[in-house]
């Protein structure tokens, strides 16, 4: 799928302040995926650093490291389990 970089941006720019960290990982990781090859990229560059820049490391529906745990747990309590 092919969507214009200013689109895309525009797109952000008016979803992701209505989204918790959470909902932001998620949707930018569901817009990387449906973008398909580069949509990673794609949405970093789009949703900016400033915005959430770990969020497309969820791509395909798991945590590929570097945004927290796939089970849902804080950093204590993975030390704790």
């Amino acid at each position: 799928m092919e969507i214009e970089p200013e689109n895309l941006t525009r797109f952000f720019e008016f979803v992701l302040p209505h989204l918790d960290e959470k909902q932001r990982r998620f949707v930018c990781g569901a817009m990387a995926r449906l973008l398909g090859r580069g949509g990673t990229t794609a949405v970093a560059n789009a949703s900016g650093p400033g915005k959430d820049a770990a969020a497309p490391r969820v791509v395909s529906g798991r945590c590929d490291g570097g945004c927290g745990d796939p089970r849902g747990l804080s950093p204590k309590a993975r030390k704790a389990a």
